[in-house]
């Protein structure tokens, strides 16, 4: 294991993130009440560029000039993509089933990794996969009246935070993380204020705090994201993310009072064991390689 394979501190690394991510998603959820779509992703974005441009430009024009321009705007482009479906959706369905479905990125990040770094896929994957998207099914419920474009939005949101993943840990061969979240802070903000010419919405009270609250909590947590997959592959990490999912699913307890139905929860495990089994395989493969 060299020195940048840390798959211990790695771990512990996403596990912190996805805390914080469980509680962008309950800011958002509570922005959603008041706030368009449109103005949480801005300040999402707005707020994690300002809360952080002091650590981000450290080292003026040299610690963010680069010559993987066009790899940092493929990131930030999936990574706001995936934004935009994980917010729609979680204003209007269940927390827990919204982070559910938007942490599929695990079903994805296999095949991603082999096509775009060429790292190789897990052997048996194909099973896990059919099993994953299965329970995908279960959430979703398409034949009982139930399936909604908020759901397809949540899976939408899982497809892109793969290639999210997969080009953190591309770009991290190369770049430093604080470059990477800078492209990203960037960009996404640049973008999302596009809409705000007439979405616009002025915030009050509460509005605020929510609001300025989910982009500091969502840097922090993208700048332990991004360390973590300096340390180990996403393939390896896959199952974890799973674990802002379990905080979601407290915090949709705790404020809504919601519990998953049974087909949800038989849905959250066979999701749950795909990425596990996907997990077991890509450790082995590695021990293999080696």
């Amino acid at each position: 294991m060299t020195d940048r394979e840390r798959p211990g501190l790695g771990a512990l690394l996403l596990v912190g993130a996805t805390l914080l991510f469980s509680l962008v998603s309950v800011g958002v959820k509570l922005s959603a009440r008041t706030m368009p779509d449109d103005m949480i992703v801005f300040f999402r974005n707005a707020g994690a560029l300002v809360g952080l441009a002091p650590l981000l430009v450290r080292g003026g024009w040299a610690g963010i000039k680069t010559e993987r321009f066009k790899s940092h705007l493929a990131r930030s482009l999936a990574g706001l993509a995936s934004i935009y479906f994980c917010f729609y959706a979680l204003a209007r369905m269940p927390l827990g089933d919204g982070m559910l479905l938007s942490y599929t990125s695990p079903l994805f990040t296999p095949w991603l990794s082999f096509l775009w770094m060429r790292e190789r896929a897990p052997r048996g994957i194909g099973t896990a996969v059919a099993l994953g998207f299965a329970g995908v099914a279960l959430v979703m419920k398409p034949g009982l009246g139930v399936f909604t474009y908020a759901a397809v939005a949540a899976v939408a949101s899982g497809f892109f935070g793969a290639v999210t993943q997969v080009g953190d840990r591309d770009l991290t061969t190369t770049e430093p993380v604080r470059r990477i979240v800078f492209y990203f802070s960037a960009v996404s903000t640049v973008i999302s204020a596009v809409p705000l010419l007439w979405a616009w919405k002025t915030p009050h009270g509460m509005d605020w705090i929510f609001l300025i609250g989910t982009g500091v909590l969502a840097a922090i947590a993208q700048l332990l994201l991004t360390r973590a997959y300096r340390h180990a592959s996403p393939a390896h990490l896959g199952t974890l993310i799973y674990s802002a999912v379990a905080f979601s699913g407290v915090w949709d307890w705790l404020i809504w009072k919601r519990t998953p139905d049974a087909l949800s929860l038989v849905g959250a495990a066979l999701i749950f064991s795909a990425g596990a089994f996907i997990l077991r395989r890509s450790r082995a493969e590695l021990i293999l390689a080696r």
